[in-house]
């Protein structure tokens, strides 16, 4: 039997706390995109001519869109880095928010390398994503 690391209260009360400033700055993003949709709308008509000149800026600005998954791809690709050179999930001296069995040896490795692939492929589609956007866009506008 796997032996359990108990839970962190400081640690599980602090992730709280960022889920909910995270979902209300979320929710306040959405609301003010939702809000003006109409203004952006029309603004993006009027100047389109000026955005396709700047697909560049265009792009960095979808990308701030993805810019928490970005963190959060780079954040497991540590944890899977720290996983894997210390062969134990969780690491050593790392706070868990609930009790969790510890993995050590292979199964910790295969499991921090599951974690560095899905971080890469998190990584990939949030550069990737923005970018088929401008894409789509700059084949739409040149069609019509």
């Amino acid at each position: 039997m796997n032996p359990v690391q108990k839970a962190d209260r400081i640690q599980r009360r602090r992730a709280i706390l960022i889920i909910l400033i995270a979902s209300l700055g979320g929710f306040a993003v959405i609301s003010l995109f939702v809000y003006y949709e109409s203004a952006i709308h029309l603004w993006v008509v009027d100047h389109y001519e000026q955005l396709l000149g700047n697909l560049l800026m265009v792009y960095f600005v979808l990308q701030l869109l993805f810019l928490p998954v970005i963190v959060l791809a780079v954040y497991l690709m540590r944890l899977a880095k720290r996983i894997i050179k210390a062969e134990r999930n969780p690491p050593p001296g790392y706070a868990t928010v609930r009790d969790m069995f510890v993995l050590e040896g292979r199964r910790a490795v295969v499991q921090g390398k599951i974690m560095w692939g899905i971080a890469w492929l998190l990584l990939f589609s949030s550069l990737a994503l923005p970018l088929y956007i401008v894409y789509v866009f700059d084949k739409l506008i040149n069609v019509t």
